[in-house]
């Protein structure tokens, strides 16, 4: 099997543009600049003549040569260029062919700029483009090219520094004066010292972009860490701070918040009842006073609002009426104690501030305080019944009622809610209402007597027949808890019992009498 190479894999196939890193930058900067003190040196150092002739070895030119020598004790300067000049039919001595590439320093020092940020071939296209098309063949273009070859065999150390743009901008000014006229740059040639500085200029670009998006890189991760420590900040603050009103959120309508209210608990109620029950009297008197600070005029300071101190009122008494009559209907034989007990449980504040913060009326009432208090919870859920009372009737103010009261008895036993003292003299009484004689308490079963958590089971014998057993702790526990079954099994309050019957309509004769008891 063959090894797998680095460019089978991947990212060796993936073509992209690829950029030095600064490392690899420096060190490039580092050997043109040595080697053009190196040139330098040398040049100052050298001493070669004015001009060099090369022709055919034949006694008269050299001769020639030798006499147009000067002495060698006479300082010479090293000239900006060497023109080797020949005939073209000469084969040893043809011209290299990037002469013209070389050589096409423009008489004028080029002026160039910051690149832009943004480079648009559509709009600019780049000069180096029209180079695939030839140019056209002249006697000057040829004579061009025989010099160029004869300059490509310079060294590469001089050719790199001067397509860097460094030697090529230092000789272009000092060197016109001994530029020989046969050579003379050309259009072409100036498009190409264009290109290749317009090519330097956007490799730089690229090297400067390419360090941008690194310190953004680490910028960008250094504000993500922040703004994980800021989130956790906030959402402390969150948390400790306290509740703000629904009212001082944004996208808060109260008269559509009324409307929709109403139409969430699929009831028809008038608007004006119904903002009535969310006004309390202790909003009305802290804007009061918050008006008459602010220096306002009397009729402005004036609040033409009324409280829900009298719906409230009437909504309590009418779910009271209404809910003896559904105990008296449901638990015949439940005595009117425990018909009280339970509801005075269920119109308790705590019981109707539960349900009324599950019906959302907190974000609703008018309260000076907020979080709203329990007692103003507690009136404003029966100034809500109240004015369902006055808007659509006693009929669906009682389904109301019994769907949102009577349901919170559900887990609920009885004689947690009713606290009977006596329960065995209350069972006595009981059955003797009945006829049947007093209950007889027996041991059944016992568990652990001797040990720190003892169990007992007492039950109760009426006519030689158990009708209750309850276990205890001690045997006069165990007994009253016998005392307890026995009267829940009366009573029809069974811990096994439905939370409520609603097959059966009972509306019609539990709504006439708490209309008329109302």
């Amino acid at each position: 099997m063959s090894k797998r190479t680095r460019s089978d894999s991947p990212l060796g196939r993936m073509s992209g543009p690829t950029f030095p890193s600064p490392a690899a930058e420096m060190a490039e900067i580092n050997r043109l600049q040595y080697e053009m003190e190196y040139t330098e040196g040398i040049s100052q150092r050298m001493r070669v003549p004015e001009k060099l002739k090369v022709a055919p070895p034949t006694a008269s030119l050299e001769q020639s040569i030798q006499e147009g020598l000067p002495n060698a004790s006479v300082t010479m300067q090293v000239p900006e260029r060497i023109v080797v000049a020949g005939n073209s039919e000469d084969i040893p001595f043809s011209r290299p062919p990037d002469l013209d590439l070389l050589q096409s320093t423009p008489f004028k020092p080029l002026a160039l700029k910051t690149p832009p940020r943004v480079i648009s071939l559509s709009e600019r296209p780049l000069d180096f483009l029209d180079l695939e098309k030839p140019p056209p063949q002249t006697p000057q273009n040829e004579e061009v090219r025989s010099v160029g070859r004869l300059k490509r065999e310079r060294s590469m150390s001089e050719n790199a520094a001067r397509q860097n743009g460094q030697l090529v901008r230092n000789d272009s000014i000092s060197g016109l004066s001994n530029l020989d006229v046969t050579i003379e740059g050309t259009p072409d040639d100036m498009t190409v010292v264009d290109a290749a500085s317009l090519r330097r200029q956007i490799i730089k670009l690229n090297r400067r972009l390419q360090l941008l998006e690194e310190e953004n890189k680490e910028r960008a991760k250094r504000e993500m860490i922040i703004k994980r420590w800021v989130r956790a900040y906030l959402e402390q603050q969150r948390l400790l701070a306290p509740p703000a009103r629904r009212s001082e959120k944004p996208n808060w309508d109260y008269h559509m918040e009324i409307r929709a209210f109403s139409h969430r608990l699929h009831e028809n109620f008038s608007l004006d009842l119904l903002k009535t029950a969310f006004v309390n009297s202790c909003y009305i008197n802290s804007e009061t006073i918050r008006r008459q600070n602010l220096e306002l005029d009397k009729e402005v300071v004036a609040l033409n609002l009324q409280d829900n101190r009298k719906l409230s009122e009437q909504g309590l008494s009418f779910s009271r009426s209404y809910l003896v009559r559904c105990f008296e209907e449901a638990y015949p034989q439940l005595p009117p104690a425990g018909i009280l007990a339970l509801i005075d449980f269920l119109t308790t504040e705590d019981v109707a501030s539960y349900v009324a913060k599950n019906l959302s009326i907190q974000d609703l009432t008018l309260c000076a305080e907020f979080p709203v208090p329990s007692d103003v919870l507690h009136r404003t859920f029966f100034a809500v019944i109240g004015a369902l009372l006055g808007s659509s009737g006693p009929q669906k103010t009682g389904i109301f009622v019994q769907d949102f009261l009577i349901p919170q008895l559900i887990g609920k036993d009885l004689f947690e809610i009713w606290k009977s003292i006596n329960p065995m003299g209350l069972l006595v009484e009981e059955l003797a209402k009945k006829n049947i004689s007093a209950p007889e308490p027996r041991l059944t079963r016992k568990s652990g007597a001797s040990t720190v958590l003892p169990v007992y089971f007492v039950g109760l014998y009426c006519d030689k027949k158990m009708i209750a057993e309850g276990p205890g702790e001690t045997l006069l526990a165990a007994e009253e808890e016998a005392a307890r079954v026995a009267l829940r099994k009366l009573y029809g309050y069974t811990e096994n019992r439905r939370p409520w019957d609603y097959s059966k309509p009972r509306r019609d004769l539990g709504v006439e009498k708490a209309i008329n008891s109302n």
